[in-house]
């Protein structure tokens, strides 16, 4: 095991929160704890194990796009998902700066009026907006370069490679790196993202979907993000909120503790000073929530109380999603979402200054 002093402020002084084992199955014997940082407030495992000891605490499951490696059950569609996915593609073409899927103007994604199609989409994204979900959105700058850090088997590049993004990744896990490559066509680095040889500013948007807490060092990451970054570009995160009202409803039973994997758990203050001290500018910081999450920190509560797991359920999904979306609303939820940019350096190669109410593109 090894002792660690804060990443975000070189502390070594800290309050034990509290000690828990590994609720993965299966369960080991050995316990870890979480502490604060007295200096700063970052939350933090230590001691850890070591780096050549981390491997056997993330069995190939933990991927959940890594089901692909299988046969799977075709899903049915119905017309509401197809609509849904016609009126997300709208938005984000209508607000987002993302290109048109249909060369032809006069083509509609609906049967609509034009009135009532634009009042659907304004409808949409005021509830994105109201929800937090808004951050989860990717402005397009045209083509750009887009690297995801701790891509996995490269669902979410997908995604974004179909919505325009030229689009790489690295990868620690040489398995899901080999079907990320399949899937998309592109290069995947596979290792530790700072060991990983990358061009300076070759990049328009470097993305950290739930990957920076993974990290051994996040200072480290960014600065390499910072150093891979063309000016003005955007660095995207999403990590588990240390401060969502999820995470006080559930205490230690909380999802995205996932101890020993999860190794620091940001709350919107240390993160965006941990951005800011790595040369990042923060321009959007919202907290948004995620019922599958929820759920889980549910049936971990319920194991500990009553000693057996629910059964997952359509109904407890739709139960926990009004609580999720109103802690979303509150800009309490369980998951964090960051924009920050890269300022562009001055005339004189100082950097730039504050760009006073920038919204990255999300202003129609």
């Amino acid at each position: 095991m090894q002792w660690v002093e804060c990443d975000l402020c070189g502390s070594s002084e800290v309050a034990v929160l509290f000690t828990q084992r590994d609720v993965r199955p299966p369960a080991p014997v050995q316990s870890f704890r979480i502490v604060e940082c007295r200096g700063c407030g970052l939350l933090f495992l230590n001691p850890r194990p070591e780096a050549p000891e981390m491997a056997a605490y993330y069995p190939e499951v933990y991927y959940d796009d890594l089901e692909s490696m299988g046969p799977r059950p075709a899903r049915r569609s119905s017309s509401l998902r197809r609509l849904r996915k016609q009126v997300r593609r709208a938005l984000l073409e209508r607000f987002y700066g993302y290109p048109p899927t249909n060369p032809d103007p006069d083509s509609a994604w609906s049967p609509l009026p034009k009135i009532m199609e634009t009042a659907l989409l304004r409808l949409e994204r005021c509830r994105l907006r109201v929800s937090g979900r808004e951050a989860a959105i990717i402005p397009f700058v045209g083509e750009g370069r887009l690297l995801d850090v701790g891509c996995a088997g490269g669902k979410d590049l997908q995604r974004l490679q179909e919505m325009g993004w030229n689009v790489t990744g690295v990868e620690f896990s040489p398995t899901a790196a080999s079907i990320a490559r399949a899937r998309l066509g592109c290069e995947i680095s596979v290792g530790d993202f700072e060991q990983v040889a990358l061009k300076d500013e070759a990049f328009d948007v470097v993305r950290f979907s739930h990957t920076l807490e993974h990290l051994p060092s996040p200072k480290r990451a960014l600065e390499k993000a910072h150093r891979i970054l063309r000016p003005d570009g955007l660095l995207w995160m999403e990590v588990p909120n240390a401060a969502s009202l999820e995470r006080w409803l559930f205490g230690r039973h909380w999802y995205c503790w996932d101890l020993p994997r999860h190794l620091y758990h940001f709350s919107p203050q240390t993160l965006a000073r941990l951005v800011s001290s790595t040369g990042f500018r923060p321009v959007k910081i919202k907290c948004d929530g995620r019922t599958l999450f929820f759920r889980e920190s549910l049936a971990n509560a319920w194991k500990r109380w009553l000693g057996a797991s629910p059964q997952p359920s359509k109904l407890l999904s739709l139960l926990a999603r009004p609580v999720v979306y109103a802690m979303g609303a509150m800009n309490r939820g369980g998951i964090l979402t960051i924009h920050a940019r890269k300022d562009r350096p001055g005339a004189d190669g100082s950097p730039g200054g504050r760009v006073s109410g920038r919204s990255d593109g999300a202003t129609p």
